[in-house]
């Protein structure tokens, strides 16, 4: 399917929420186990989400274009928020692999409460970034009073072609671990690349290549 949304813009013409999502695998009430894929689409122009994960264990999203969903409002007199998600997680768990993912805000987050996981592996990150590329929220920006950032995060074997902001942060301490190992990165040190952020511990990052020269030029089909 090619699902495309209402704007693919990165501040909207007025003030509105602008959260429209295309697909949303959630239960707001109880943690659910269901085995659900979402596989070789297009989704592009979503400034909420492409895909909204909440309370749901057992979500796949594989081989995916994702692009343009990349809302971020900081203009005088409007509501400051930042939405525009390739993919987003809250209390639920997902396995994101073999996606492109192209002028996201965020081409995966999570607002990394207790019980939010996610693997991403085998990923294209093309050079279109408005923030970092992957992405985990910790207590301060729930302002919960923790600096729990989630449960357990594992990103390898993805390549990242831009090196303008950062491809991993996590904003807190995972309750188990992040564990970033194994990617191709265009920044020149692995620092640079994967950091942890507001409080430190449960973070791992080993066995990636920095430096990374890869040409990519998407086909039409790939083309917005």
């Amino acid at each position: 399917l090619r699902l495309r949304g209402p704007d693919t813009n990165i501040a909207p013409a007025d003030c509105g929420g602008h959260d429209t999502r295309a697909i949303g695998v959630e239960d707001y009430n109880t943690l659910r186990n269901w085995v659900v894929r979402i596989d070789n689409n297009e989704l592009w122009g979503w400034p909420g989400a492409a895909v909204a994960d909440r309370n749901v264990r057992g979500l796949r999203v594989d081989h995916n274009h994702i692009h343009h969903n990349r809302r971020q409002v900081r203009k005088t007199g409007c509501k400051s928020y930042g939405l525009g998600y390739g993919v987003v997680v809250s209390l639920g768990q997902a396995l994101i692999d073999g996606n492109i993912f192209d002028h996201n805000r965020h081409d995966i987050a999570s607002d990394g409460s207790p019980g939010s996981e996610y693997e991403a592996r085998y990923n294209l990150v093309l050079n279109g970034p408005v923030q970092h590329s992957f992405d985990v929220h910790g207590g301060a920006d729930r302002k919960d009073g923790t600096d729990i950032a989630g449960t357990l995060f594992r990103v390898h074997h993805n390549t990242f072609l831009q090196d303008s902001k950062p491809a991993f942060r996590i904003r807190g301490i995972p309750q188990t671990g992040a564990y970033v190992w194994q990617n191709e990165f265009r920044h020149t040190s692995e620092s640079d690349a994967a950091n942890q952020v507001n409080a430190g511990g449960n973070f791992f990052l080993f066995d990636n290549r920095t430096s990374v020269r890869l040409a990519f030029r998407p086909s039409t089909a790939l083309r917005c």
